[in-house]
């Protein structure tokens, strides 16, 4: 699994700040931690 730079919540935020690729592949990878969520609230 990918290692996120800062916390995973920080992405909604900063997020809005980059360029447009950037977003979408964030975007994409977020969606798959999202799948994985429940281990990261466990």
């Amino acid at each position: 699994m990918p290692q996120f730079e800062g916390e995973p919540r920080e992405s909604e935020t900063t997020i809005q700040e980059l360029p447009e690729p950037r977003r979408a592949e964030i975007l994409w990878t977020h969606r798959r931690f999202l799948r994985n969520s429940s281990f990261w609230l466990a």
